[in-house]
């Protein structure tokens, strides 16, 4: 399964400080984590669609492989981002007993049967080998890997240009209402 990949997003404020000296300390740092925060859930979303796309898997059942640790906030401006190296489990999928195994959603398992698991859910199962009468029997799902990563990855690199865009937003948002 491996150690999650956890990404790092940090706002470079120095640059930002010397365009915006005149501006009250607070409100860039505000401006910074509200735009740091829209950046990462926009990468969220863009690297999960991608990856539900070509795995073919809802995007629900991949959305908790992809975890936001902590958000940005004034004191603190940037996020962790947490990529899992999970699959996703045949039983979200609905699996459904075929001549040759087990098939749930687009994807198939051949030699797979369905039982029940300990939690009492149906679920896709293989057998490690053929000759094998009963156990060890594996749970089967649906891997992530390696595309999973590489997506992540190249998204969040994009970030900066998501957090350029926010961030100016956020700060024009914040001197209005500082200003009124």
């Amino acid at each position: 399964m491996g150690k999650p990949l956890t990404i790092s997003l940090k706002a470079d404020m120095s640059a930002v400080e010397r365009e915006l000296g005149r501006i009250d300390q607070k409100d860039k740092w505000l401006a910074a984590s509200a735009g740091i925060n829209v950046a990462v859930r926009k990468v969220r979303t863009t690297a999960l669609r991608e990856i539900a796309q070509i795995k073919r898997v809802p995007t629900k059942w991949i959305r908790f492989n992809f975890k936001v640790r902590k958000k940005a906030s004034p004191r603190r401006p940037w996020s962790h981002v947490h990529w899992l190296h999970r699959g996703v489990p045949l039983a979200l999928l609905n699996p459904r007993s075929t001549a040759k195994g087990v098939r749930a959603g687009r994807h198939s398992v051949d030699g797979g049967f369905i039982a029940n698991d300990v939690t009492g859910r149906r679920q896709g199962f293989q057998r490690e080998t053929e000759s094998t009468p009963r156990l060890p029997v594996h749970v089967q799902s649906i891997k992530l890997e390696p595309e999973g990563t590489s997506i992540v990855t190249r998204h969040t690199a994009r970030a900066g240009t998501f957090f350029a865009a926010e961030f100016n937003r956020y700060l024009t948002q914040r001197l209005r209402y500082v200003t009124r």
